[in-house]
């Protein structure tokens, strides 16, 4: 099974449901054999999900169309995939699927923002009321961008845009886009940041091959040299506390770039890092399956646009360029 996702909504008493469609791989994939695949909704219990519905096929695309209703939004389900001459050898989705309900998404969000107005003048502050309503994030340009659904590829928290279909079977969400240059307070804060200098600037600087460069280097009368460029760690992930809470605002996120560092010869100590092209990206959405605020904020990100504005997921871009930055203290040693 590739996914799943869902495809209409209705989230209001005294009924919650909606479409949902799987996509499934069968081989070999001729019409004989998908003809003898049967679909179906099952709720998740403790032991094997309890089947509910009926069976449906799919069709050449190895897509089924299932129809779901439920009086209980707290009801978890999984979609069921097995042939017709093996009915015990069923197929789980790893995702599942719940419903949320208005006086849920309603509860969540006014959660949400009394923890914003505690966050107040943080990045964790601007990153989320951003997300409750539907706005650009201070202090950042704004573009309008775009993402492709995962749902099919095994993304379970694919929810908090509107899915336009873009082709018979392609779909697309329309985002911002929020890009923030080298010296706004959040650009600042990642570069200072403890997480970000150790995982990203002194994981590089140790780097066995940038280590061999320094100290095989031919010094001849330079009393100090230039290396580089050398690319940076590809991931960061904020967990010690800063004021700006970057673990509530970023978490884990991509960084791209490249460093030149300078050394100084009589002592092999770095005297200067330049960073070129850093960029730090991240797209903020939450999962259901955390806990905490994200699975609060997951709650307002599956209600969004069906149940009001909160809960818009939105791109960042954190320019990290800067051409003076000595994080720490670093020397080159053989050995």
């Amino acid at each position: 099974m590739v996914g799943f996702r869902v495809v209409r909504y209705q989230g209001s008493k005294p009924i919650y449901g909606g479409a949902v469609q799987a996509k499934l791989e069968v081989t070999p994939n001729d019409e004989q054999t998908r003809a003898k695949v049967k679909v179906q909704l099952g709720i998740v219990g403790t032991g094997e999900p309890t089947m509910v519905g009926q069976p449906v096929g799919i069709n050449e695309d190895g897509i089924a169309a299932l129809c779901l209703e439920t009086e209980n939004p707290l009801t978890f389900f999984k979609v069921m995939a097995w042939f017709d001459e093996t009915p015990d050898d069923k197929e789980q989705s790893v995702g599942r699927i719940r419903f949320v309900g208005l006086e849920e998404y309603k509860r969540n969000r006014l959660a949400l923002y009394q923890k914003d107005v505690l966050f107040l003048f943080t990045a964790a502050g601007r990153f989320l009321s951003a997300f409750l309503f539907d706005q650009p994030v201070k202090q950042a340009t704004e573009t309008q961008d775009s993402i492709l659904p995962n749902g099919y590829y095994g993304y379970t928290h694919n929810t908090g845009v509107v899915w336009e279909a873009i082709d018979e079977d392609v779909y697309s969400g329309p985002l911002r886009l929020n890009s923030f240059d080298p010296y706004t307070q959040v650009a600042i804060a990642i570069r200072t940041h403890p997480d970000f200098k150790e995982q990203v600037i002194r994981s590089t600087l140790r780097a066995s091959a940038n280590r061999d460069e320094v100290l095989n280097h031919v010094w001849g009368n330079d009393s100090s040299y230039t290396f580089g460029p050398w690319p940076m760690r590809g991931m960061v992930v904020f967990q010690l506390f800063d004021i700006d809470l970057l673990d509530i605002a970023i978490g884990r996120a991509d960084v791209q770039g490249s460093l030149y560092v300078t050394v100084r010869h009589s002592d092999m100590k770095v005297t200067n890092i330049k960073i070129v092209d850093g960029v730090l990206t991240d797209l903020y959405d939450f999962d259901y399956n955390d806990a905490g605020l994200a699975r609060m904020a997951a709650i307002v990100q599956a209600g969004y646009n069906t149940l009001g504005v909160g809960g818009h997921i939105y791109k960042i871009a954190v320019s990290l360029d800067t051409e003076t930055y000595l994080p720490f203290a670093f020397t080159y040693a053989p050995g």
